[in-house]
């Protein structure tokens, strides 16, 4: 066997594929290698739709509830827009308000922003709630994660799934909502799906060894993914939203069948999965109708 080997005259370089990106150069200080964790809410955001047709599922609205301790802390709601403050909410101008003294517990105090009326007022934009807490010459800031407020747009939303839930009841050794009715909602990363029927049918055998009915029932179960999260929302998700006496869930994606605030009740957690390399875990929840089923009887 006789091998020549031959220069290549036309050589090819860097095939495949390539791309640019321009983005900004940032210094990072020294120190910041000795950070322990960050634990800040700077890293989850989420949708505030609004629409002129004002229908319900396309507008979103936020609550927030505080609790004053002694009688001489003040309290302050801020509206903050892309890190600048752009208004007090103290009135029912971007929604409700309610004071100290205004709700079933003189301790509590709290707000109901309507996005659509910030859109109005303020424009779109990222936005932030600010809790200013003033306790004699000491003041504190609380800031909420951000709230991408946008023109609801079908196509945005969808991959997402919008949980709405009244608090009505006794958290044991910690708050109380009895009476209050005190609505919350919070759209995620998510679907409502699966839909699984199950029956549980009573029935009699006659003389002629025939089956007959009795009772028929049916009762519908779903899953409820919630996609990866930080701790402060999937903990509220958890141990909050999901123990409310009242969960209406509205999915944004397109599956078998529309939900648009679908009364239901939690029945299990089926996962809550986490990795070593985030901060964040996701969850199926397993539901079923508010409603006890379809019951055929004899």
């Amino acid at each position: 066997m006789i091998r020549e080997i031959l220069t290549n005259t036309n050589p090819m370089y860097l095939t495949g594929g390539t791309t640019k990106v321009i983005a900004p150069c940032y210094d990072f200080p020294k120190d910041a290698a000795n950070v322990e964790f960050c634990s800040c809410e700077c890293d989850f955001a989420e949708y505030a739709f609004y629409s002129d047709d004002l229908a319900e599922h396309k507008n979103d609205q936020t609550s927030v509830l505080i609790r004053r301790v002694a009688a001489a802390e003040t309290f302050a709601f801020k509206l903050v827009k892309n890190g600048v403050t752009v208004a007090t909410v103290d009135s029912d101008f971007y929604g409700k308000f309610w004071d100290f003294g205004d709700l079933v517990y003189p301790y509590y105090s709290g707000i109901l922003i309507e996005w659509k009326k910030v859109f109005d007022d303020l424009g779109n934009g990222d936005y932030q709630i600010l809790v200013e807490r003033t306790f004699g010459a000491n003041t504190t800031q609380s800031f909420s994660h951000v709230y991408m407020v946008r023109p609801y747009s079908a196509e945005i939303a969808k991959g997402t799934v919008r949980i709405e839930t009244y608090q009505n009841g006794n958290y044991v050794l910690s708050e109380t909502f009895r009476g209050m009715q005190w609505y919350q909602s919070i759209r995620l990363n998510g679907r409502l799906w699966n839909k699984q029927p199950k029956l549980r049918t009573t029935e009699y055998i006659d003389n002629g060894r025939q089956r007959g009915q009795v009772w028929d029932e049916i009762n519908n179960s779903y899953t409820l993914e919630v996609q990866a999260v930080p701790s402060f929302i999937g903990n509220e998700v958890v141990y909050g939203r999901m123990l409310a006496n009242e969960i209406y869930l509205t999915d944004y994606n397109h599956g078998y069948e529309v939900y648009q605030k679908l009364p239901m009740r939690i029945q299990n957690i089926n996962e809550a999965k986490a990795w070593s390399r985030s901060n964040k875990m996701t969850f199926k929840f397993e539901l079923t109708d508010i409603q006890e089923g379809t019951i055929k009887g004899y």
